[in-house]
């Protein structure tokens, strides 16, 4: 898992830094879904994912939206530097599965429309 954050938080950092001023999009929204186990990671360690993620949310305003299934989601996403206000526990079968994809949905759907993101009240 930390690994997965590292490389994606990288690889979308590398890619905007790559593109001329006036194509660089105006919002970045990066979602990251997990059961919360953590495999394997050998690249990446939590303390170093935590300072791009702070840096990315402070710096440049990145939405940074982190979603478990375990009990732990706060003090996960807390480790990782990701806002409390920014994340949501779901219950991992269909019905909670659904729910979370669609309140997802309509978060970011609002996000583009607004520039404003209002995480689903239920599932916070």
């Amino acid at each position: 898992m930390i690994d997965a954050i590292g490389k994606t938080v990288d690889s979308i950092s590398d890619r905007i830094g790559a593109m001329d001023e006036e194509e660089k999009p105006d919002k970045i929204i990066v979602i990251v879904i997990t059961d919360g186990e953590e495999n394997s990671s050998s690249i990446y360690n939590r303390s170093d994912v935590n300072k791009k993620i702070k840096e990315h949310q402070e710096r440049e305003g990145w939405e940074i939206i982190f979603i478990g299934a375990s009990a732990d989601v706060l003090e996960q996403a807390d480790d990782l530097g990701i806002r409390s206000d920014r994340l949501m526990g779901y219950v991992a079968d269909g019905a909670g599965t659904r729910g979370m994809y669609m309140g997802m949905s309509e978060a970011v759907t609002s996000y583009r429309a607004t520039g404003s993101l209002e995480m689903p009240e239920e599932d916070k």
